[in-house]
Formats: C-alpha cells, structure tokens, sequence
C-alpha cells in the first residue's frame, strides 16, 4: 500500500506484577496452564503473564510476512515455519482472556517468546520449563475500537 511503511518497534514490559512464583520441570504446556490458572482470583478477567528462565524445549512457529496476492488465513497459516529452541534462556511473554471474550477475540492463552539472545522467537504451541519465574499482572480494562466503516 502506498504511504504505508512498516514500523520496528522494540519490545517493552511495564507491569507491577501482583503475583510472582518459581516452577521447576514443567514438562508441557498443558501443566503450565495448569499451575498458572491456580493463581487466577478470577476467571471474569484479563491476565498478562511473564515467564522467565531456563527452557528444555519451546516448540513455536513463525508466519512469514504476507505479500500480494493475498491468501485467506488458514491457507496463509500452513506455511508457517516450527521452531525449536532447546537449553535456552528466554523469555515468554502472555496473556490470558476470559471465555467471554470469545467473538470479540480469542478466549484463553496466547504465549510468544524470545530467546535472551534475540535470535529466536515466535507463537508458542509447546514447552518444556527446566526453571522459570512466573509473574502476573491483572488487567481490568479493554479498549475495543470499532470501524468507521460500513
């Protein structure tokens, strides 16, 4: 598109995280999810999560940035690349939405990361935690713009 340039922008966390907690030998994504939800308040409400440590296995993929003619999403989606980062440092940056959220948004967890080194990153879809620090953060409000088109 003409005038249109595409922005880097580099990552920033500001939180005051109201829940901090270690995990060791978190063997999949199921048990994460798992732990994680223990710690909710409520389920009525958005959490941003950070996790920070040491990592066996991330399983991710990475979509490539979609050029002209444009395909629909679920074909686009399968030429996704997977991603390994194993032993590694990182840092996995989520969020939780509550079921109500659904139509609006995606319901559940969304997790991505990045590698300490900066060389790996993308939407994670299995991990394996050696140790890691978990931190929490309620977000109570949702900013929802609406089109002005038709």
């Amino acid at each position: 598109m003409a005038g249109h340039h595409i922005r880097s922008t580099k990552l920033a966390w500001r939180t005051n995280p109201e829940i901090s907690f270690t995990v060791n030998d978190i063997k999949n994504i199921k048990e994460l999810k798992k732990v994680i939800d223990k710690k909710f308040p409520s389920n009525n409400i958005f959490y941003a999560i950070r996790i920070q440590g040491k990592f066996i296995e991330i399983k991710a993929r990475s979509e490539d940035i979609a050029q002209p003619p444009y395909q629909p999403l679920s074909k686009w989606m399968k030429n996704h690349e997977h991603k390994f980062a194993v032993n590694t440092a990182a840092t996995i940056v989520a969020f939780k939405c509550p079921a109500f959220i659904k139509g609006i948004g995606v319901a559940g967890y969304h997790l991505h990361f990045i590698t300490d080194d900066k060389k790996r990153g993308g939407h994670i879809f299995e991990v394996n935690i050696k140790k890691a620090t978990i931190e929490i953060q309620s977000l109570y409000n949702l900013n929802l713009q609406l089109p002005k088109t038709n």
